[in-house]
């Protein structure tokens, strides 16, 4: 019989199931409120990221994923003294200014050669502002439609707002083509070349009520094929 300390013993496994993959990483990094990554710190490649931290940057994952860190974070390294403690650098974003941030980078092994980093905004744009607010600013730009030069320019706003409030990566405005069976893409805000500049008219059936596509679900239409392809978290 063994005695009652060696079944405390570090050399005994106490964990004998499926060890966690990506999945599971991937769950957990969502269920973080900032923008978070894991990044191998010896290559200085990303390895995974949650949603957070595409809708800060703009990019897709299929973007981010085993790309350089310093793409995204070109003033950022993370050196073994910088562990635990809160530092102040810049992200990239697509199309836009690059935006302030902390991180506090965290091992997740002996060796340190995997982090997981957290970002937070120091700004007013940070990640955490509520729902509320953002439909509350989206009424009050909305208010100011009507001060644009022409229909067009009002449109692209329009739909611009829409993005800002429902925090969405792309926004895109589609209407039928009446010399042709498709629809058009019209006004597209945000990151460019998701999605694609027309579709069949047959898509307009499959989308004609609420659809949410997310990755590892059926592709039913050329929006869902294109979603898939430019790695997106989800498609409404």
């Amino acid at each position: 019989m063994p005695e009652p300390d060696s079944l405390h013993s570090p050399t005994v496994p106490l964990w004998r199931g499926k060890n966690p993959g990506l999945p599971e990483f991937f769950a957990l990094l969502n269920a973080l409120p900032n923008a978070a990554l894991i990044v191998d710190r010896k290559k200085l490649v990303i390895q995974i990221c949650n949603a957070a931290f595409q809708r800060l940057t703009g990019f897709s994952q299929g973007e981010l994923i085993a790309a350089s860190l310093q793409t995204y974070l070109p003033d950022y390294l993370p050196t073994a003294a910088a562990l635990g403690e809160e530092q102040y650098t810049r992200v990239n974003r697509r199309g836009r200014k690059g935006l302030e941030v902390s991180i506090t980078a965290t091992a997740l092994d002996m060796q340190e050669q995997w982090l997981l980093l957290v970002l937070t905004a120091t700004n007013a744009t940070s990640l955490d502002l509520s729902g509320r607010e953002r439909v509350l600013r989206g009424m009050r730009q909305l208010a100011h439609l009507t001060d644009e030069p022409d229909l067009s320019s009002a449109l692209l706003k329009a739909v611009e707002i829409c993005r800002q409030v429902l925090n969405a990566e792309y926004v895109a405005l589609y209407q039928a083509d009446p010399q042709q069976p498709q629809l058009k893409r019209t006004v597209c805000v945000g990151a460019d070349q998701v999605l694609p500049d027309a579709m069949p008219s047959s898509d307009l059936i499959r989308l004609s009520s609420a659809n949410i596509w997310v990755p590892g679900r059926r592709v039913q239409t050329e929006l869902h094929r294109f979603a898939r392809i430019g790695g997106l978290s989800y498609l409404a």
